[in-house]
């Protein structure tokens, strides 16, 4: 009976894991518990007879009987469960030569036989220990000390481990992957293309969406030149040594080495300056590449050489990544500068000791004000003072806003002029000019640098759909039976690379893996593959090198790879990409974009922008607010002392747009302070005082433009403040509702409304978190374990937020650059202008990753009443584009506009990655078929879901969620205005102008609205009027891409049902877009 129990509890696990019978363990593991119920009853049965027999014979030397009751029992299980042992056989034979997929007959079988020789081991020994116990029972005269039906139960047992024993084939070597040890000792993985081609047979026609498979680069081009390189005299002696040791330990290449010195006589040194008897080099230096072992080190030295010079670093990353980039700096910088690690202090080291000066300062982007900028003047002076560098890791994950925002608050306390900067992110369109706008301050040229290694790769990339159909397919090659509901694709992705014993790593630049999802699967694994355990980074190639990679693709599928593709691989390398459902997916996957994608091409329309936040109102009142803030008595020669007139009259002039500050009716004054601030910051009444020693000279203030004179003795500062408010500071703390209390991260502030309501979940460093209430000074959540049930949802739970917008075209109305206008077949004007805005959030779908395309059966919420999320911007940047285009015969202008706004929409959430929910693209044109949809919603899912899906322009109406579109005529009237009536500096706009080239003509115009819903400038307005033949090119090879897909099933746009909207007109969006970028051809090369 206890081998029943044994096997009914093996039979449990099996049932409940799913667990595949690929060697001879799992033979084991899939004996049936009725099969060995019936043999421990036929056993037992013969087991009684045998001994009956035994005893009226009274023969019994010393242990002959327990013997044969071992071998009776064997005999007798033997015998009387043949049918059994054969169905066992099968169980474990078929599977054993003729396995059920690819990724079985791959699996290592490594320990199979070992084990099952231990066990026969360990039971010939116990049996020897009872044998033995019994002998000393009997010798003592007591033969019924141990109850002899032992024999029956390790009987069975030892025949079993004898059979399997005997049947299990020799041991395949468990052996991991290689890794490769640079270009010069290129091994091949072996394993790792018959997983690929396994990857490829599983998935074929069932959720496999692209596979590839390329060499990169030429092994016999890549020479190694360990020990003979020898550097250039203008680096130095003491850089020249470094530069030649690096190149040793790390086997560069001529070409490798070179870039490295290269760099550091770019970044440059005093005493390096004076011995070649040039002036300091004045650039910054920025890497689009991901970080390697080459780049840490060039950063370590870096670091060493400010120190040398006196002065600190500071360290900036974003907030996923502050684990890894501390622990690999901390790696390097202790073989390689030690004196660096003795004064380190990073932001979770516990409270600064202001009586220590520090060399590297390492915070995250989020926690730059927390732990820095919101310090008193006290505690960091002395050490913003000896600033001498800004390393940024990973700054294109940066929230390029607030950065900025930041940025002008360090400069207030950090003498700019003096600091270089070396920035690393992924390769971005125009970044360039984003470094330029960020760092103006400090004065210096930017120049771009790249340590790429030169190792050779065989790359195999793979590209899954994120769906139920690719899950299930997956599934049949890993898991046989049980309970399938909640198992997502990316954890499964991994497992049978990991059972091949491959190092793998999941790769995400945005947010860590949710813990719950890889901790689920591997509970319902076998226990073989600790699953859970796989590491997240935000970049590869760094530290152990990786041999299979997996990557979620959730919004633009050639910047998940391009980063990527310009890592140092190892020789071999496996990519796995779960591929969200969004509008551009497959577009991307054609496969001549994706050989563009691959060979790191970024002349691609399709490749992330880099936006260009310059500044606006509300950085003018933030940083204005911080001097304020600070008490007058501090005196007038302290970085800490209270606002000075003429230091206003510079942050004003600053603004570059005098136009914006008259609209307003703010100054460099202290009523005109008190406005700005007020209009900026309304929950919070702030008066602005003045050092009343000086107020005499208090009347009125010139602006510096005009050549006034200021006296520098009278100041400005708010009383009754020691620091910034709760309710100013952009972002807001994540509390746990909990007991506890404590901060679990943070949160951008205004994404309230965009990214977050009361009611939705967030994940936060992997866990998921519900949303409990909102606050100015806090958002309140609550860890929950099941997202899942509660959202009714198979995959990931996202959410999509409804928005309704009134744009308000007054006298705050203005423009900020001149309106461009073109003929390109087309009438077309773009501008970029700042408008009030008001918004309003009045619902949110639930999306589902495993769900596909956005369904008319998804979960919707609508908020009403004060659950409506509103939100009033004073001024916002709008980009806007007008197409004057002549009526075709049957379009329908009102589709069209509907359908470019979707379309645009779509493409800036795929150019701007991070940044899409905080944009909106509105058309008045669209009014009638918006009205139109409005009707037949409750009718029709399908016009509700286009209705809840894109953002709509209301009018002057109360908001709420069947609110009217706003009235196109009004609309483009204003617009007209806008354009006609400014001149040629685009300062002014409200009145005179002659009409515009084309808008007297016969036809229609459309208007495309890009406007940011963020109180800040966000640089996407402004990118995509600088970059509008870029975006509008893009736009039109996606619209006619459109047009030629408009009938196939499976396109995006049919939302999941049998029909395409009849909303969407992609032919005449197409034929206009066509028109607006000037095309003659179907090529995309970048103009």
């Amino acid at each position: 009976m206890a081998a029943a129990a044994v096997a009914g509890w093996l039979s449990y696990e099996v049932t409940r894991r799913g667990v595949a019978p690929v060697n001879a363990l799992d033979a084991i593991r899939r004996t049936g518990q009725s099969a060995l119920a019936v043999i421990g009853f036929v056993a037992g049965v013969a087991l009684h007879a045998a001994r009956w027999l035994i005893a009226r014979t009274g023969l019994n030397p010393a242990g002959a009987y327990f013997w044969l009751d071992i071998v009776l029992n064997m005999a007798v299980v033997a015998a009387a469960a043949g049918p059994a042992f054969l169905v066992l056989l099968l169980f474990w034979w078929v599977p054993g030569i003729r396995p059920r997929n690819e990724f079985e007959a791959m699996r290592p079988r490594s320990g199979a036989r070992a084990v099952t020789r231990k066990i026969l081991v360990a039971a010939i020994l116990f049996v020897l220990l009872i044998h033995a116990v019994q002998g000393l029972a009997i010798w003592f005269g007591d033969d019924a000390a141990l109850d002899r039906t032992v024999g029956f139960f390790w009987g069975g047992i030892l025949l079993m481990a004898l059979v399997f024993w005997a049947r299990t084939p020799g041991n395949v070597a468990a052996k991991r992957l290689p890794v490769s040890a640079g270009a010069g000792n290129f091994r091949p993985a072996t394993a790792l293309p018959k997983l690929f081609q396994a990857y490829v047979r599983a998935g074929e026609g069932q959720g496999l969406l692209f596979s590839d498979e390329r060499q990169f680069g030429d092994l016999s081009s890549v020479r190694r030149t360990a020990g003979r390189f020898v550097p250039s005299e203008r680096v130095g002696a003491a850089l020249g040594r470094f530069v030649q040791r690096t190149s040793e330990e790390l086997r560069l290449s001529v070409d490798e080495a070179r870039r490295l010195e290269q760099f550091l006589v770019a970044i440059g040194r005093n005493d390096i300056a004076r011995m070649a008897g040039q002036e300091r080099p004045n650039v910054n230096v920025y890497f689009e590449e991901p970080l390697g072992e080459l780049h840490v080190r060039a950063l370590a030295e870096t670091v060493s050489l400010a120190q040398d010079e006196g002065g600190a670093t500071l360290v900036l990353c974003p907030d996923i990544a502050y684990g890894w980039v501390k622990k690999s700096l901390w790696r390097v910088f202790r073989e390689h500068c030690t004196d660096v690690t003795q004064t380190w202090w990073g932001q979770d080291d516990g409270t600064f000791d202001p009586t220590t000066i520090p060399s590297l300062l390492l915070v995250t982007h989020e926690g730059l004000q927390q732990h820095i900028l919101g310090r008193s003047a006290a505690d960091f002076d002395r050490v913003l003072e000896r600033l001498r560098l800004i390393v940024l890791i990973d700054a294109h994950r940066f929230d390029p806003s607030l950065l900025h925002q930041h940025l002008a608050l360090l400069w207030m306390r950090v003498p700019a002029e003096r600091v270089r900067v070396i920035a690393q992110g992924a390769p971005r369109a125009e970044a360039r000019n984003l470094h330029v706008d960020l760092f103006r301050a400090t004065g210096r040229t930017w120049q771009e640098a790249s340590l790429r290694s030169e190792a050779a790769t065989k790359l195999y990339t793979l590209v899954w759909d994120r769906t139920h159909a690719a899950r299930d397919a997956l599934l049949n090659g890993v898991i046989a039976s049980g309970d399938r509901h909640g198992i997502d694709l990316v954890p499964l992705l991994l497992l049978p690379a990991l059972r091949l014993g491959s190092e793998s790593v999941y790769l995400d630049a945005w947010e860590w893996k949710e813990e719950a999802r890889w901790a689920e699967l591997e509970d319902r694994l076998q226990g073989d593959v600790s699953i859970s355990k796989v590491r997240t980074e935000q970049q590869p190639a760094f530290g152990r090198e990786p041999t299979v990679a997996l990557i979620e693709d959730r919004g633009n599928l050639h910047d998940s790879l391009l980063n990527l593709y310009q890592a140092q691989l190892p020789a071999e390398f496996l990519v796995l990409v779960a591929s969200h459902a969004y509008p551009l997916r497959d577009f991307l996957l054609d496969p001549e974009r994706m050989n563009r994608a691959i060979q790191g091409s970024s002349n691609s329309p399709f490749h992330p922008i880099a936006p260009r936040p310059r500044g606006g109102l509300r950085e003018l009142a933030l940083v204005v607010l911080l001097r304020l803030l600070s008490p007058p008595a501090a005196g007038r020669n302290s970085r800490a002392a209270a606002l000075t007139r003429m230091e206003a009259a510079r942050h004003f002039d600053a603004l570059g747009n005098p136009a914006l500050l008259r609209a307003f009716k703010v100054s460099p004054t202290r009523h005109g302070i008190e406005t700005l601030l007020n209009i900026q910051f309304p929950g919070e009444p702030l008066t602005v005082e003045m050092d009343r020693r000086h107020a005499d000279r208090a009347a009125g203030i010139p602006s510096l433009a005009s050549g006034g004179d200021l006296d520098d003795d009278v100041r400005y500062f708010c009383a009754g403040h020691s620091q910034l408010p709760e309710a100013m500071k952009p972002f807001v703390p994540l509390t746990d509702g909990g007991i506890s209390q404590k901060e679990i991260g943070w949160v951008a502030r205004d994404d309230h409304g965009l990214a977050f309501v009361a009611g939705t979940a967030i994940l936060v460093r992997g866990r998921h978190y519900l949303v409990m209430r909102v606050s100015n000074a806090e958002v309140e959540v609550q860890a929950f374990n099941d997202p899942r049930g509660r959202f009714h949802v198979g995959g990931s739970v996202g959410f999509r937020f409804w928005r309704l917008y009134r744009l308000l075209f007054d006298e705050r109305t203005i423009l900020a650059e001149a309106p461009r206008q073109e003929s390109t077949g087309i009438g077309r004007t773009a501008m970029l202008f700042h408008a009030p805005m008001e918004r309003a959030t009045v619902g949110y779908e639930v999306t589902d990753t495993l769900g596909g395309t956005r369904r008319p059966d998804a979960m919707t919420v609508r908020l009403e009443g004060n659950s409506m999320v509103r939100r009033d911007h004073q001024s916002v940047n709008v980009a806007a584009f007008r197409y004057h285009v002549p009526q075709a015969d049957g379009a329908d202008p009102s589709r069209i506009a509907f359908t470019l706004a979707a379309l645009l929409g779509d493409l800036l959430e795929t150019l701007f990655p991070a940044l899409g929910h905080r944009i909106a693209v509105l058309s008045p044109q669209a009014e009638t078929i918006v009205g139109q949809l409005q009707a037949r919603s409750r009718d029709d899912k399908l016009a509700e879901v286009l209705l809840q899906r894109y953002p709509r322009m209301i009018g002057w109406t109360q908001f709420g969620y069947d609110a009217p579109p706003a009235p196109a005529a009004e609309v483009q009237e204003a617009v007209g205005r806008l354009i006609a009536g400014a001149d040629n500096t685009g300062t002014d706009m409200r009145s005179g102008g002659s009409p515009a080239p084309g808008e007297g003509d016969e036809g229609c115009r459309i208007d495309l609205l890009v406007v940011e819903d963020w109180p800040a400038d966000l640089g996407v307005a402004r990118a995509v009027h600088a970059y509008s033949a870029r975006i509008e090119r893009a736009l039109a090879l996606f619209a006619i891409w459109l047009a030629e897909k408009a009938e196939e099933e499976t396109l995006y746009y049919r939302f999941g049902t049998d029909r395409l909207p009849d909303a969407f007109d992609f032919q005449g969006a197409a034929r206009i877009a066509q028109a607006a970028a000037n095309m003659r051809s179907g090529g995309e090369e970048a103009p």
